[in-house]
């Protein structure tokens, strides 16, 4: 389950699996999400499974993000990222106690991940909520900062946002 939280040799995209058909029977995704609902697809199967996989650490598959696709366009479910990672958080902590520290991790990249698609749509419709996340993400930025999984890159970032949206969004432009 680290593993996959983590995102370092795999991720949480079902394509990138192989699943033995008797598993996959009873289950189905999530409709009530638009993004992030193969990652609580995939943690509610491990978790039935007991985490009982096996990684082969080669790509076998290369996944890309088309330009108006869900998950690089941004509309109402872009914030569907931060509420399934929140179930995903509940229901991790769990039956893996020991798993806070990646867990936190993954709240902050929820967090960041809805922020950074916000700030880089031309709509002005999200004001409020962009407001509201950059609040929260500086209410955190100790916990990013001491995070061994985020870049050095990023916490640069998380530190100019402290000082100012503008400054952050060019920091993070230079990425993108």
């Amino acid at each position: 389950m680290k593993e996959l939280l983590m995102t370092t040799r795999t991720s949480f995209f079902p394509v990138a699996k192989l699943f033995k058909r008797d598993l996959l029977a009873d289950e189905k995704f999530n409709t009530n999400y638009h993004l992030a609902e193969d990652a609580l697809f995939l943690t509610e199967l491990l978790l039935k499974t007991r985490c009982s996989c096996v990684f082969i650490d080669k790509p076998v598959y290369y996944y890309d993000h088309r330009e108006g696709s869900a998950t690089t366009s941004v509309n109402r479910h872009v914030f569907d990222t931060i509420e399934v990672y929140q179930q995903i958080i509940a229901q991790v902590s769990q039956a893996f106690p020991n798993l806070k520290y990646e867990l936190i991790n993954r709240e902050c990249w929820s967090y960041i991940t809805v922020y950074d698609k916000i700030i880089f749509t031309s709509r002005e419709e999200y004001q409020k909520e962009k407001a509201e996340l950059r609040t929260w993400i500086v209410q955190h930025r100790r916990e990013i900062w001491k995070d061994a999984y985020f870049t050095t890159f990023r916490k640069v970032a998380i530190l100019s946002l402290v000082i100012s949206p503008w400054l952050y969004k060019k920091i993070v432009g230079l990425k993108n």
